[in-house]
């Protein structure tokens, strides 16, 4: 739980930060993620692409919501949550895309989020389903490419840094991380 005090830590938040407020955490795994070490939480939405898995395994503390891999669609209520925490996700950008629409269909408007990601990754894809098909390198998750996925006309950034201080990766790796916070549009 100490790696998700860091987190807090990173974007000046403590665990009674988001009290009577409602919280999803997407990506946060079969224990909760920082949704664990929040306090006094009014709604807690524990969202991950692994439920059904972990729920068989009977490996979750707590309900863990589903979300596809497929479509990104979660069953969060829209317009629900103050907060949305998305912390290590990643992939290619095109996914990005998807889930940024999830994020903003939870997120209500003046709603933030919390970004924490890895921009060093490099994403491998198939240039086709057929046997023998190449790979290609897609390039990582640059500041750039998510300030494209979390465009201006939705997304208000408020504050972005970066470092190598992170919180659960051995050895330590570039990270940038982000707080947003939700348009009117």
């Amino acid at each position: 739980m100490d790696r998700y005090r860091r987190y807090l830590a990173l974007f000046g938040l403590d665990e009674n930060s988001f009290a009577g407020q409602a919280v999803c955490h997407i990506g946060c795994g079969p224990f909760g993620g920082v949704l664990a070490i929040l306090r006094d939480v009014a709604q807690a939405y524990r969202v991950d692409v692994d439920a059904a898995q972990c729920q068989r395994l009977g490996k979750c503390a707590d309900p863990l919501l589903p979300i596809s891999s497929r479509t990104w669609y979660s069953p969060v209520p829209g317009g629900s949550c103050d907060a949305v925490f998305c912390l290590g996700a990643t992939g290619e950008t095109t996914r990005w895309y998807v889930l940024e629409r999830e994020i903003r269909r939870i997120c209500k408007i003046g709603g933030r989020v919390y970004l924490w990601w890895r921009p060093s990754d490099d994403y491998w894809k198939q240039s086709s389903g057929r046997v023998g098909a190449k790979w290609r390198k897609t390039g990582g998750l640059t500041v750039d490419r998510m300030r494209e996925v979390f465009r201006r006309n939705h997304w208000i950034w408020v504050q972005e840094d970066s470092g190598v201080d992170l919180p659960n990766l051995y050895p330590a790796v570039e990270a940038w991380w982000a707080v947003l916070e939700r348009g009117a549009c």
